[in-house]
């Protein structure tokens, strides 16, 4: 399965739409999880970076985007 990848004005409402099963991208993989986010003062600049991750041919290179980030916003073990 593909990573699935898309912007939105209300993360928690678009969350719940995926719970739910109202995406059809990730209806088949439930539950889904949130595992990394990017925040832009605009859509329009969302959007741009948006569509210049899903030009990416290379999945690696998005699977390394998140790897990185999320272990940069890991929680330390020293509290």
């Amino acid at each position: 399965m593909t990573t699935p990848l898309g912007s939105t004005d209300d993360l928690a409402m678009r969350m719940t739409a995926h719970q739910n099963g109202r995406v059809k991208t990730t209806k088949s993989a439930l539950p889904v999880s949130l595992i990394y986010k990017e925040q832009f003062p605009t859509r329009g600049e969302a959007q741009k970076r948006e569509y210049e991750i899903k030009r990416w041919k290379n999945k690696k290179r998005i699977d390394d985007l998140i790897r990185v980030n999320v272990t940069f916003m890991a929680p330390s073990s020293n509290g």
